[in-house]
């Protein structure tokens, strides 16, 4: 700095991953950049009806299957995965939380849908450390 004094040391982050979700990769991504994908007879690639309804422009009806789809399977990173797509889709501004999706999981983990449109809104504001 110019003032001759030394930087503060770096904070470490406030969420840190699981070790196993340090790299997420999920075909939802690329399920929305092509939506023709959404008709693979593959049953181990087949979507389900929320990124069906995510591909077409649905995000609101994605969001809220999602939801459900989770109330009935915890713990699914894949429905995350989704339902950060589709939120984002509904709050462009929040985009950023598709650069580190695996932060988002660390945030919630162990918590139920409920938990994830606040959480969403909190590490997507100003000054997060996502």
């Amino acid at each position: 700095m110019r003032s001759g004094t030394p930087l503060p040391p770096p904070r470490p982050p406030r969420l840190v991953p699981a070790a196993e979700r340090t790299h997420w990769r999920d075909v939802r991504g690329a399920l929305s950049l092509r939506p023709d994908a959404a008709t693979d007879p593959a049953a181990d690639a087949a979507p389900g009806q929320a990124d069906i309804l995510l591909v077409h422009g649905e995000a609101a009806s994605a969001r809220e299957a999602y939801r459900e789809q989770a109330a009935a399977t915890t713990g699914d990173p894949h429905l995350l995965a989704g339902r950060l797509l589709a939120h984002t889709a509904l709050h462009p501004g929040h985009r950023r939380l598709l650069a580190r999706p695996e932060r988002f999981a660390a945030a919630v983990e162990r918590e139920g849908p409920e938990v994830w449109e606040r959480a969403a809104h909190r590490l997507a504001s100003p000054g997060s450390p996502v």
